[in-house]
């Protein structure tokens, strides 16, 4: 259900306009505190969730990329994170919430507005905190290793 409405959430995003509250990354208190855990919800409950680094070590390998992001925050420790490739056109859109301690959870990926499946979130968190991954088609959500 909550994988229904996130889906719902993702297919409206290329309608609406920035964010009122949107701010860059690097100065969301949270986001670029260097010792804010990253986890990424793992792609079936066997796994749990799936520890990426920081989040300030995460969005320093998409600036390393020429890749910007801007961050926005919701009701209850909501955040949505929107990171822009003007060179290949494309964006992604993370969403999540700072649960426990206060480590990001990201609980759904899109890229150019096709929500990613379980494993290939993963797989786009732990290659994008590698700086090894590129989309081979923009946007189709297929990645290959260099």
């Amino acid at each position: 259900m909550r994988r229904a409405l996130l889906a719902l959430a993702f297919l409206a995003l290329p309608t609406m306009a920035a964010p009122v509250n949107a701010m860059p990354w690097e100065k969301h208190p949270q986001l670029s505190y260097p010792a804010t855990p990253l986890e990424v919800a793992g792609p079936d409950e066997r796994v749990g969730t799936v520890e990426a680094g920081t989040t300030k070590a995460f969005f320093e390998a998409h600036a390393l990329r020429s890749i910007g992001c801007d961050s926005s925050d919701g009701k209850k420790r909501r955040v949505t994170i929107t990171c822009t490739d003007e060179a290949r056109r494309e964006t992604t859109v993370y969403q999540g919430e700072f649960v426990g301690a206060g480590y990001l959870l990201i609980e759904a990926a899109a890229i150019n507005g096709r929500l990613l499946s379980d494993a290939e979130r993963v797989a786009l968190v732990l290659s994008v905190r590698q700086q090894k991954a590129t989309p081979a088609v923009p946007g189709n959500g297929e990645f290959r290793v260099r």
